[in-house]
């Protein structure tokens, strides 16, 4: 997914955004790309735990992730001099970081075992899977052509890029919202069967 994603991705952030801001965008993606994996496995991590009930050892491991990722970020953007690629840099790190982690848990509770980690599941374990959680990846899929489209349109609205700074602020304030709703929603329905 990786390799796609470095393949493609010049023409996609040029059909997303504003080609003066390419140069930074193009550093990002090169430093975030090499945590995709990480991040795939930590999203099956959180969801392993939760599963299991377990809502307090998803909330530390993102603690730690994040801690390191605050830190990262000035070492890497500034100290090394990576810029906006060091911010990318440390995202992919700090998300290595959180796989490390649910991976060690994940063995050590045995949750999971290295002789099927690499098996793919069965067409029934998948068709139960896609049926117990098909409406979730249905609404998150939405919501990313959404934030997608909405970024393309901002993007385009001025070349300075004044535009797109402000919709930055503006997200990240209804993520902040967002975060607090889905943790709300991730407890009520562990709690409620």
């Amino acid at each position: 997914l990786g390799a796609v994603l470095w393949r493609f991705q010049r023409p996609a952030l040029l059909y997303l955004g504003n080609p003066n801001a390419l140069p930074w965008a193009l550093g990002y993606s090169a430093g975030r790309l090499p945590g995709v994996l990480a991040e795939a496995v930590g999203l099956i991590g959180y969801a392993a735990f939760r599963g299991a009930m377990d809502t307090v050892t998803p909330l530390k491991i993102t603690a730690a992730s994040s801690a390191a990722n605050v830190l990262l970020d000035p070492l890497l953007i500034f100290s090394a001099r990576l810029g906006v690629a060091g911010a990318g840099l440390a995202t992919s790190a700090s998300q290595w970081l959180a796989a490390a982690a649910y991976l060690s848990l994940l063995l050590r509770r045995k949750l999971v075992r290295w002789a099927t980690i690499l098996r793919l599941p069965s067409r029934a374990a998948l068709a139960r899977i896609a049926a117990a959680g098909g409406a979730v990846q249905v609404r998150s899929l939405a919501l990313n052509l959404a934030f997608l489209s909405i970024t393309r349109r901002v993007q385009s609205l001025d070349s300075s890029g004044v535009a797109a700074a402000a919709h930055a602020v503006t997200l990240q304030l209804w993520q902040i919202g967002g975060v607090v709703l889905f943790a709300l929603s991730t407890v009520a329905s562990i709690i409620v069967p």
